[in-house]
């Protein structure tokens, strides 16, 4: 599993670039997918001569290994599509990128969707302004702040002694079957919401429920609460909305499992670490 912080050879930064150094990272996103050149981030160099001119202002958002990482408009599907560069879903980046690029690679991610999103101020409708002293959106008729946004996510992995209750949904890939996971709703703790996301999808009680581990999820912008809970009552009744199918797995047959980089794997990991040998 990939580690929760960001290497410290990045540092982190926030200034709007008007002019980009041949050396510079871009870092150019559409719909999770990221622009590659050679399953590689390209720099400015290799960018400069295909692009149109007033190609929009760039954003620095941190150096890593004395790289200033900036963030580009999107290119064009045209553009994205013609080798050697290709546009990938960034979730499927890890081994080409390596863990250090990966996690810039989400940050830049989440970055981008804020922007895109604030261009225009949500209280009176005014043009937004990058701030020059803090990663924050200023309105400049109304004086409205917007800062980038993290949405809070549970996900737990209950267990009945040695068995694992994992689900599929219709968002996953094709057979893999996860752990259960939701949003943390207004008003709710975390303990709170896991309870909660157990009951309404799967229709269990849950007991014993213990925090593990976060991991920053940017596709886009969630932070993930990992939890074990242990099996209390109940029998499964999956809502046919977020589930698709819900079950009882022996360690011994488990279905295919999420990505290794993802926390829900290594809630999985964790419980199978744990379990005495038969």
């Amino acid at each position: 599993m990939i580690q929760n912080f960001i290497p410290p050879e990045f540092k982190h930064d926030h200034d709007l670039r008007s002019v980009p150094q041949d050396h510079d990272l871009i870092f150019s996103f559409s719909n999770n997918r990221i622009l590659l050149l050679n399953n590689q981030i390209p720099q400015w160099k290799n960018l400069k001569s295909l692009l149109n001119p007033n190609t929009p202002a760039l954003y620095c958002f941190g150096q890593f290994n004395q790289q200033d990482c900036l963030l580009l408009e999107w290119p064009g599907e045209q553009m994205a599509t013609q080798a050697p560069f290709s546009n990938k879903n960034i979730r499927f980046c890890y081994e080409s990128l390596g863990e250090a690029l990966f996690l810039i690679t989400g940050l830049g991610n989440q970055l981008q969707y804020w922007c895109s999103r604030h261009i225009y101020c949500g209280h009176c409708g005014s043009k937004t302004q990058l701030k020059t002293n803090e990663r924050a959106m200023l309105c400049p008729n109304c004086d409205f702040i917007a800062y980038p946004q993290l949405y809070p996510c549970i996900i737990v992995l209950v267990t009945r002694g040695r068995q694992l209750l994992l689900a599929h949904s219709p968002h996953f890939l094709q057979a893999v079957y996860s752990t259960l996971a939701g949003f943390i709703e207004p008003g709710e703790s975390a303990e709170d919401a896991v309870k909660r996301e157990v009951k309404e999808e799967v229709n269990l009680n849950i007991k014993n429920i213990r925090y593990i581990y976060s991991q920053p999820w940017p596709f886009p912008n969630s932070l993930m609460l990992g939890f074990l809970a242990e099996y209390e009552g109940g029998e499964i009744q999956i809502d046919h909305q977020e589930i698709e199918d819900a079950q009882w797995f022996e360690p011994e047959n488990l279905p295919k499992l999420p990505l290794a980089l993802s926390i829900s794997r290594f809630l999985i990991e964790t419980h199978l670490n744990n379990l005495e040998p038969r």
